[in-house]
């Protein structure tokens, strides 16, 4: 497959996705997302980019394989805390 129709349909699957991740912030209530999940958002949208620059940019795709994986380590530990924060009752002293 040509490396040009693969990043052409890597930055339209960005830019839905940062779609969806703004309607999604639009729409839901302020109080349910707290400080660690712009953080975890943050560090999945970096590594997914960077590991696409790494990959069809810089044409280095065992960095690119590599930085990926970040993008799925960084998933599952925000969601992993997330319902560590979810589960815990809150102190109302």
């Amino acid at each position: 497959m040509d490396n040009n129709l693969i990043l052409m349909a890597g930055i339209v699957v960005t830019l839905l996705a940062c779609t969806g991740i703004f309607f999604a912030l639009q729409e839901m209530n302020p109080k349910s997302i707290r400080t660690f999940d712009y953080f975890f958002l943050g560090a999945v949208i970096v590594a997914y980019a960077f590991g696409n620059y790494l990959w069809f940019i810089e044409n280095n795709h065992d960095a690119g394989q590599i930085v990926g994986i970040w993008v799925a380590g960084s998933i599952s530990l925000g969601l992993y805390f997330r319902s560590i924060v979810t589960r815990t009752p809150v102190n109302q002293d």
